[in-house]
């Protein structure tokens, strides 16, 4: 973690240095953010296997399915303006009586591509400076880090700067630096007025119309979270990241590794057995952990050492 900026936090640092030696990972990197921002921050690793740059806390990474959650904001802001005729009722089949999917739609009734609008509605006003699109890293150059799939062969992590299709873009291509992405995570912490939208088409958004999944949000109650935990995972098969933001305690909580594994679950057991480290190390012992359905009971295990399940 050396030559990087920034408060960095050894505490976060020494959750990430055992799966780096056990190569879980070229890099990873790791925060708990509050109402002002970054609170603790660390990375460890490498930005790609084979070279000696280290993972900064100030590189970019990618977040792949955690940008839906920014799509829904984008289209919450069209809906405010009266963009959509219809607002929140506007159906795909009333804007593309032939076929269209995702963001398409704000494309058409604005006549703006995606992108731009994200820069202008989204990323411009909370100050995302970092937030662009497609996998991070270029040939020839080590700016920023890259991804990695492991080699089913060899067991070795072998760099990838593929992403997912552009047609894709709005469900999973933004990458970001943990800084700024906490721009966006604070949009969920209450206390300030949220930056792009009132308080009530923020909780919009994190309100499923039916089960728990809401605008880009996995919506779980959870007793460490003294009420509702938002939460969702991304992976590109190169890049993976998971989130958890717990509103009534003021807190977001991320982690995220510049590698996925063949089966992309493992990384992602991997990154939420971090962020539950997190949890506890900040909040206390959990009594209910923060675990999507899909890895449960992998996860159950883990928590189990801490004894900090509700299940």
């Amino acid at each position: 973690m050396a030559g990087d900026s920034g408060t960095i936090d050894a505490s976060v640092g020494r959750l990430l240095t055992n799966p780096i030696r056990r190569s879980a990972s070229p890099g990873l990197i790791a925060a708990v953010v509050d109402r002002e921002g970054v609170g603790a921050i660390a990375a460890a690793g490498v930005r790609k296997a084979g070279h000696p740059q280290p993972l900064l806390t100030t590189d970019v990474i990618h977040i792949g399915s955690n940008t839906k959650a920014m799509t829904s904001v984008l289209l919450a802001e069209l809906v405010r303006d009266g963009v959509f005729a219809n607002g929140w009722n506007t159906t795909i089949g009333d804007v593309f009586p032939d076929l269209a999917a995702g963001g398409a739609m704000a494309e058409r009734v604005t006549g703006r591509r995606w992108e731009t609008l994200m820069r202008e509605l989204l990323f411009t006003p909370l100050g995302m400076s970092s937030a662009g699109f497609g996998a991070p890293g270029a040939a020839g150059r080590l700016e920023q880090p890259w991804g990695h799939r492991r080699d089913p062969a060899s067991g070795d992590w072998v760099p990838n700067p593929e992403d997912n299709a552009a047609a894709l873009g709005p469900a999973g291509t933004v990458h970001v630096t943990i800084r700024d992405w906490a721009r966006f995570m604070a949009l969920w912490l209450p206390e300030a007025p949220p930056a792009v939208l009132d308080r009530e088409a923020v909780d919009r958004l994190i309100t499923p119309a039916s089960g728990d999944y809401a605008a880009g949000w996995i919506v779980a109650p959870r007793s460490w979270a003294r009420g509702v935990a938002i939460t969702h995972s991304g992976c590109n098969t190169s890049w993976c990241a998971t989130l958890w933001i717990a509103p009534q305690v003021g807190r977001a909580y991320v982690a995220a590794a510049n590698s996925a594994e063949p089966d992309p679950d493992r990384t992602l057991r991997l990154l939420d057995g971090i962020v539950a480290n997190l949890i506890r190390r900040h909040i206390g012992v959990p009594r209910a952990w923060p675990s999507h359905s899909s890895r449960a009971p992998a996860l159950l295990r883990v928590l189990r050492r801490f004894g900090a399940t509700d299940d």
